[in-house]
């Protein structure tokens, strides 16, 4: 299995830094990735930002000031509000769901949302409207 920032390579979207990016868009503004902690998916959706509304118990009030945080921000505007732009989210699970700072234990690799992401009274949700084969996504991003 490829490594997660491989694999967001792979759909054609590099992360801008290994280490706490958590969403990427690809070089040409045409596809934007999310990650998609398994345990915060509810009723096929995820809130993308802020952070805090979609963790179950405090989280530090830093967390939506730390970069990849802002990154996921900054993504997320831009795929809710640029015509065009597709959005998907790659199933990730946590290491430890309680910890203030999240690690990945691992992703699932066969298993990506397309996504419609609204924003409501300034928050960022992601609807997970269908699972596309990750080969497709990989033939769409070779053929654009």
């Amino acid at each position: 299995m490829r490594t997660f920032s491989d694999f967001f390579a792979y759909l054609g979207c590099p992360l801008r830094n290994t280490r706490w990016s958590w969403s990427a868009v690809s070089a040409d503004g045409r596809r934007a990735l999310f990650t998609l902690w398994s345990d915060e998916v509810k009723n096929r959706q995820y809130v993308l930002y802020p952070t805090s509304l979609r963790r179950p118990r405090e989280i530090p009030e830093e967390a939506d000031s730390r970069l990849g945080a802002e990154e996921i921000a900054r993504n997320a505007h831009y795929a809710a509000s640029t015509p065009g732009v597709e959005a998907f989210g790659v199933l990730t699970i946590a290491k430890d769901t309680n910890a203030t700072t999240r690690e990945r234990a691992t992703y699932d690799d066969s298993t990506v949302f397309r996504l419609r992401i609204e924003v409501v009274d300034g928050v960022y949700i992601a609807h997970l409207v269908e699972r596309p084969s990750v080969r497709s996504l990989v033939e769409a991003n070779s053929a654009g």
